[in-house]
């Protein structure tokens, strides 16, 4: 996900946002607001079926 971190270490020329953006599957870099639309869905009426569940925003490169 593109955090502060993230920024500097591409701002610094260690690598670019393409760079990383490959390194997951669907090769796209994740930006906090894809996370806050899936918060945000996630409290809206429209999901009132889904429960108890994990939900990974993560471009297909889980955690760990």
């Amino acid at each position: 996900m593109r955090t502060a971190l993230l920024n500097s270490a591409i701002l610094s020329g260690m690598f670019t946002a393409e760079e990383t953006a490959a390194l997951h599957p669907i090769g796209v870099l994740l930006e906090p607001e894809d996370v806050a639309e899936t918060f945000a869905f996630l409290c809206a009426d429209e999901s009132r079926h889904i429960n108890g569940q994990s939900i990974a925003v993560d471009c297909g490169m889980p955690a760990g």
